[in-house]
């Protein structure tokens, strides 16, 4: 036995749209955010792989590990807020 799915009036099913609606907003809203900061660091990182680090192979490393973190994150913000 099943029940049947309660019918929404159309209010109720516009206030969930636009519930729905604000989530989305917000969620792309700091998925924007979160990219500024990453690609602000990316440019400080490589800022320092070519000046500091440059002679220093472990940082450099370091570097260029945290760079692909950065990229990988970057690429799933980037499909929210596309």
């Amino acid at each position: 036995f099943t029940r049947p799915l309660p019918k929404f009036s159309f209010f109720e099913q516009r206030k969930r749209e636009n519930a729905e609606k604000r989530a989305n907003e917000k969620k792309i809203r700091l998925a924007e955010e979160k990219i500024k900061k990453l690609e602000d660091e990316l440019i400080s990182l490589e800022d320092e792989l070519y000046t500091d680090a440059a002679t220093n192979y472990v940082r450099a490393s370091e570097i260029e590990n945290r760079k692909e973190e950065i990229e990988a994150e970057l690429l799933e913000l980037y499909e929210i807020v596309m």
